[in-house]
C-alpha cells in the first residue's frame, strides 16, 4: 500500500495472497522472516523467472496450438505433450513442479471432481509424471488417459491454450528446482537404453564416465566419484539396479548430510538408508497383494486404479 513500494512494482497490482505466497517461497528456513541472503536469492530467482517467461510462453503456445493456429488444444494433445520427459524437464527448469500440474490438467479439461472418471484420469497423470514409472508404464498410463477421455466422448473437445498457459505459469515458484535434479534426470534417461525404468551398475557407471557429465556435476559441487560409489547404498531394495527416484533420493540425502556435517562420509549415508529400504519393502508387499487379488478376481481389474487412489489417500502417501 505504501506509494514507494507501489513505485517499485512499476504500477503492477498484486493481491496480498500473492505477496504472501512469494514470501513463503523465499523463506527457505521457514522462520517467518526473510534474511538478507534469502532476499538476494529471491530477487535473483524472480529476475530469472521474468527473463525466461517469454521463451517458455512461446514454447507452450507453439506446442498447444492446433493446426489452424487458433490457439486451441484437445485433451489428447495436452496429455501427449505433458507425457514427454523433455517437456517435464523444461517445466522443471522454470520452477514448475509436475505434481502441481496434475490438478491443473483435470480442471482445465473440466473433469467433474469426485467422479470415478476424475479419479482414474488423475491416477493416469500421476503415473505419467512419476519418477518411479518406467517408459512402458508411462505409455500405458497415457493410453489409459486417452481411453478415459474417449469414453467420456470428449476427445474432440477444444480448450483455450492461452487460458491453460496462464494458469500453468502461475504454478512457477521463485525457489527453482535444483539444477542437479534436472541433470540426474537427463543422465538417467540417456543411460536407460532399454527404457525399463532402472539402471544396472554397469549402466550407472558408464553414464558417469562422460567428461561432460563429470564437469557438470563438479560445477554443482558434486563429486562424480562419490556418486559412482553410492550405487550399492542407493540400491535400497538390493535388486542390483536403481530407479531414477532412488538415485535422486540418495543424492538429495547425501547433499543434506554434507551440509549438516563437515566430516561427512558415505557411512553416514549408509546409516540413513535402512528406513527408506523398509518403506520400499512395504510398498512392494502392498503392490504384490493387489496383483494377487486381481489374479484371483479378474473383475477387480476394472476398479484397480480407483481402489489405489482411495487406499493411498487414506494412508497419506503418494503412489
Amino acid at each position: 500500500r505504501d506509494p514507494k513500494t507501489k513505485e517499485l512494482f512499476k504500477g503492477k497490482e498484486f493481491h496480498l495472497s500473492q505477496i504472501m505466497e512469494v514470501f513463503g517461497a523465499l523463506d527457505e528456513d521457514g522462520s517467518g522472516e526473510l534474511n538478507f541472503a534469502e532476499v538476494l536469492h529471491g530477487i535473483s530467482a524472480l529476475l530469472k523467472m521474468e527473463q525466461t517467461e517469454p521463451r517458455i510462453r512461446a514454447f507452450l503456445k507453439k506446442e498447444l496450438s492446433n493446426e489452424d493456429g487458433k490457439g486451441q488444444y484437445t485433451a489428447d494433445t495436452l496429455a501427449t505433450f505433458l507425457h514427454k520427459r523433455t517437456t517435464q524437464r523444461k517445466l522443471m527448469r522454470v520452477g514448475i513442479v509436475m505434481d502441481n500440474v496434475t490438478q491443473l490438467v483435470i480442471q482445465s479439461l473440466e473433469i467433474a471432481p469426485g467422479t470415478r472418471s476424475c479419479e482414474r484420469l488423475t491416477e493416469d497423470l500421476k503415473i505419467m509424471f512419476s519418477n518411479d514409472a518406467n517408459a512402458s508404464q508411462r505409455e500405458e498410463a497415457l493410453q489409459d488417459f486417452k481411453g478415459g477421455i474417449a469414453a467420456m466422448r470428449q476427445e474432440s473437445a477444444l480448450f483455450s491454450s492461452n487460458h491453460f498457459i496462464e494458469e500453468l505459469l502461475r504454478l512457477r515458484r521463485p525457489k527453482s528446482i535444483p539444477r542437479w535434479k534436472i541433470l540426474i534426470k537427463q543422465i538417467f534417461e540417456k543411460a536407460d537404453l532399454d527404457q525399463c525404468g532402472t539402471l544396472t551398475k554397469e549402466e550407472f557407471t558408464n553414464a558417469l564416465q562422460s567428461h561432460g557429465t563429470q564437469a557438470r556435476l563438479e560445477s554443482m559441487n558434486i563429486d562424480p566419484e562419490v556418486v559412482e560409489e553410492m550405487f550399492d547404498i542407493i540400491d535400497v531394495d538390493g535388486s542390483d539396479d536403481v530407479t531414477e527416484a532412488e538415485m535422486i533420493y540418495g543424492i538429495e540425502l547425501m547433499l543434506k548430510l554434507r551440509e549438516e556435517s563437515e566430516h561427512f562420509d558415505l557411512d553416514d549415508l549408509r546409516e540413513r538408508m535402512p528406513q527408506r529400504h523398509q518403506q520400499h519393502q512395504e510398498h512392494q508387499e502392498q503392490q504384490h497383494l493387489r496383483e494377487s487379488t486381481e489374479e484371483e478376481h479378474p473383475t477387480l481389474q476394472l476398479t484397480r486404479k480407483a481402489t489405489t487412489v482411495a487406499s493411498e489417500a487414506s494412508n497419506g502417501s503418494p503412489r
